[in-house]
């Protein structure tokens, strides 16, 4: 299956395959960085990098036992395939460009994960040999009679140890300390689906994220764009609330959807026009220090405000530079007559929106 939808979807091929691309300077850092943090993950012994938790003791220890038997035994075929099979795996993590503070940096080794497992298999397994075969022959002698039950041993360790720190990693770490926003998902969606009465501005930040987005499609289906000109005609005769940081002093963000109730229990879900940095400024000091209600989880801890938004600021969203002209035309289908780039003076780090006016046969005139 993964076959045929690469063959159908090639960019997705691609994408994947250019993101772990060979960096064009810095490899022999880049090499020492990924495997430092690529042996850390494999042997810290539960210790956290990024937001990933390297494997527990009873997993990591075993690992580095079967992977030194496997150095043992180099002049064994297996050994050789074993090793293989793990550096061609974890080549994808070692030799690519990484972000060790995301979430799916340790994704790209996913091959090696059959063999790492393999490889601690081999090594519980040689531990436990090794102690059974110190043990005095009155124990021996008791493993022979019930010879079934040698070979659960380690499986159970691994279940019971293992499962027990891999517990308490993800349910008493991970889960204190996620994205604070995967908290407010309950009350922010409840609002929209079921509080709204209004035209509400949010956040792509907030309301974006694919756990928002998807509880949002009880209400708001279908998402469409919402050109400028577009902007006044849906929000200038009605009530319009803004969805804003709990703490007045939090980033104002350029990105927005509005969602657009109906009495029948529907909605409409646009995405606006990007804000400029002048726009975003003009936003913040506009609704810092104005009366708002508060959203607030079943803790009553806040989560966002809600605030009515003045008419005046809503003209932000239909506001467009002024276009450049030009003249670009392919095939008589589609045609470029416009562009504007905001700001005019792009720092590095910093947002920048550009602007097209594009005119085709097949559809009407549309800016992008």
């Amino acid at each position: 299956p993964l076959v045929v939808y690469f063959i159908s979807h090639p960019y997705a091929f691609t994408s994947r395959v250019e993101a772990i691309s060979l960096p064009e300077e810095g490899l022999g850092n880049t090499l020492i960085t990924n495997l430092s943090r690529l042996l850390l993950i494999q042997f810290g012994g539960g210790i956290w990098l990024g937001q990933w938790p390297s494997l527990s003791p009873f997993f990591g220890i075993p690992m580095l036992t079967g992977l030194l038997v496997c150095m043992r035994n180099l002049r064994r075929g297996t050994a050789w395939f074993v090793l293989i099979w793990l550096v061609l795996g974890w080549s994808p993590v070692l030799l690519s460009r990484q972000n060790w503070d995301a979430t799916t940096t340790i994704l790209r080794g996913i091959v090696a994960w059959p063999v790492v497992c393999l490889l601690a298999a081999l090594g519980i397994t040689t531990l436990v040999t090794s102690l059974f075969s110190r043990l005095n022959r009155k124990e021996m002698s008791l493993l022979r009679d019930h010879d079934d039950i040698a070979p659960m041993i380690p499986s159970l360790l691994l279940l019971a140890l293992g499962g027990t720190t891999t517990s308490v990693q993800y349910f008493g770490i991970w889960a204190s300390e996620h994205d604070i926003r995967g908290r407010y998902t309950p009350a922010l969606i409840q609002h929209l689906n079921h509080g709204a009465r209004h035209h509400t501005l949010c956040p792509r930040k907030l309301c974006g994220n694919p756990t928002n987005m998807f509880l949002l499609q009880a209400r708001y289906p279908v998402l469409s764009s919402l050109l400028p000109e577009q902007v006044l005609t849906r929000l200038d005769t009605n009530m319009v609330d803004i969805i804003l940081p709990y703490e007045n002093g939090e980033k104002i963000f350029s990105n927005w959807y509005l969602l657009e109730p109906r009495p029948d229990g529907n909605g409409d879900v646009y995405l606006l026009p990007p804000l400029s940095g002048e726009h975003i400024e003009t936003l913040a000091a506009s609704t810092r220090g104005i009366p708002c209600a508060v959203l607030a989880t079943a803790e009553d801890q806040p989560v966002v405000r809600l605030c009515a938004l003045e008419r005046d600021i809503i003209r932000l969203w239909a506001q467009l530079p002024p276009l450049h002209p030009i003249e670009a035309h392919w095939k008589d289908e589609l045609a470029l007559t416009g562009y504007a780039v905001q700001p005019a003076l792009v720092r590095r780090g910093r947002e920048v929106a550009l602007y097209l006016s594009v005119e085709g046969t097949a559809f009407r005139r549309r800016r992008l």
